[in-house]
């Protein structure tokens, strides 16, 4: 028993040696679509370009923050045209775990006159695996990083984690992104990014089910909220359309209003704006660009957001 249990040990500890290199190994070998407990994937979505520009921007009347309804949703130049300059921070799967950490980085230089929060209430239930791992790939990795790392728990974010501290020490974070990106796909200055016109054909019929969110998005959720407040920053939340067949599965549309109505002015345009599953989305979740555009100007006529943007201050 003493010879197993001596055996055991020094198993346990050689492979504690070896883990890490074998990961940094793995993931310098192995192409991202293969990787199971590992989701490193550098510049295989817009998140780069985005965060190069989030970077430089600064001042604009609207910032957009949010998951992929976010920048799929919400169309900087339909903005522009109607007077108003926008910035779209919204990236791959961001739940409110990635949106605390994005204003954290970005929001004292980008410093926008007014924030629409995208919540959609699927980021709330969803542990924060893809947001994560695409923020720890395309953007820096300090101690909010970490902390959001924790949050998430979950061993493909570590080791996703270790894998990025490695591969910003060798390599940095400056590096040729990727361009296996999307072709359907077209990347808009400001973060939005225009799908192809297609459209949304298979509807199946989907059971009733009810949203619970968890705890750490709320907390997250709360503390980005708390953070625009206190930097005097005026914000909207915006539940963004989605099919109707998607809509009428959740049984607890209520519970969503209730909530954020705790913590804002909140606006559900699944009741505001009449659009068509077949013709305004190109999946069971996503706008496409006529419903993009349909939904947008539908936003832009809503006075209880857009006279809260100082007027002054933009100019007009």
């Amino acid at each position: 028993m003493k010879k197993f249990i001596r055996a055991l040990v020094c198993f346990t500890v050689l492979m504690a040696v070896m883990y890490l290199p074998l990961l940094f190994i793995w993931g310098d070998a192995a192409p991202y679509w293969v990787y199971t407990s590992l989701k490193y994937k550098r510049g295989h979505s817009n998140t780069p370009r985005m965060l190069d520009e989030a970077r430089n921007t600064s001042g604009p009347d609207i910032l957009i923050l949010g998951s992929s309804h976010a920048y799929r949703g919400f169309d900087v130049r339909i903005f522009s045209n109607a007077g108003y300059t926008a910035f779209n921070l919204g990236s791959s799967s961001q739940t409110p775990l990635q949106t605390f950490v994005l204003l954290q980085r970005y929001l004292k230089t980008i410093h926008p006159k007014f924030v629409i929060y995208e919540v959609y209430p699927g980021t709330f239930r969803d542990k924060g695996i893809e947001g994560a791992a695409d923020l720890i790939s395309n953007d820096m990795n300090d101690s909010l990083t970490y902390n959001m790392a924790l949050n998430v728990n979950h061993l493909i974010i570590y080791n996703t984690l270790a894998y990025g501290y490695y591969h910003d020490i060798t390599r940095g974070k400056n590096v040729k992104t990727n361009t296996d990106l999307a072709a359907e796909d077209t990347y808009i200055p400001g973060g939005y990014v225009e799908k192809k016109l297609t459209y949304y054909k298979n509807m199946p019929a989907r059971r009733k089910h009810a949203i619970h969110f968890n705890e750490k998005q709320m907390a997250a959720f709360e503390k980005s909220i708390a953070l625009l407040e206190k930097s005097g920053i005026q914000y909207a939340l915006v539940f963004a359309p989605v099919p109707k067949s998607t809509y009428n599965a959740f049984s607890n549309t209520q519970d969503f209003e209730v909530y954020f109505n705790r913590w804002g002015r909140y606006y559900d345009y699944n009741t505001r704006v009449d659009l068509n599953d077949s013709l305004h989305f190109f999946d069971n979740n996503h706008l496409n660009q006529r419903g993009v555009e349909l939904f947008n100007r539908e936003l832009l006529k809503n006075n209880e957001i857009f006279s809260r943007i100082p007027k002054d201050d933009r100019g007009l």
